[in-house]
Order: C-alpha cells, then sequence, then structure tokens
C-alpha cells in the first residue's frame, strides 16, 4: 500500500493533513478490501473498501500517529501504515 500526503503544504500550522491511500493486492482476494483507521488508543473505524486495488482520499483530519490497515473481508491483514512527517521548517 503506498500512502502520501496529498495536501501538507504545512502540516505544522494545523497539524493535520490530507493523505491519499493507493493498493494493488497482489494475491487473489475473495470479495472485498478495507482500509481501517485507527487513532490511538482508539478502535478501528471502517474508512474505505474497495477491491484487490483502489484508492482512499482523506480529508483534512490526518494526524501523525494515525494507524490505517488494509485488510481482506474476511479479516486478514495486508498492510499497516503509522501516519508520519516531518514538520515544515
Amino acid at each position: 500500500m503506498r500512502v502520501d500526503w496529498a495536501d501538507n503544504r504545512c502540516a505544522a500550522q494545523t497539524g493535520v493533513g490530507t493523505a491519499k491511500f493507493i493498493w494493488q493486492v497482489a494475491q487473489p482476494v475473495k470479495g472485498s478490501t478495507e482500509l481501517y483507521v485507527r487513532s490511538p488508543p482508539g478502535p478501528q473505524t471502517l474508512f474505505a473498501a474497495g477491491g484487490q486495488q483502489g484508492s482512499a482520499v482523506t480529508g483534512a483530519w490526518v494526524q501523525a500517529g494515525q494507524e490505517f490497515t488494509l485488510r481482506t473481508h474476511d479479516g486478514r491483514e495486508l498492510a499497516i501504515v503509522r501516519m508520519r512527517y516531518t514538520p515544515c521548517q
């Protein structure tokens, strides 16, 4: 899974940014793939769903420390990303 800060001119100003997620699962997947977000210490919440390949863009609410997990519909973990950024200078 690839992640880009989509619109993050200077996250240090607000502490939040927009992220774009792109995934392409190599092995065949039955059903959908699901992208969950978690802001520790809270629970995971379904953010987006798609097929074997897909993409999703957040609003301007992504913060360093949040975790995004890509799973198959039956719960198999495919990728985990913990968001971080380098503050503007």
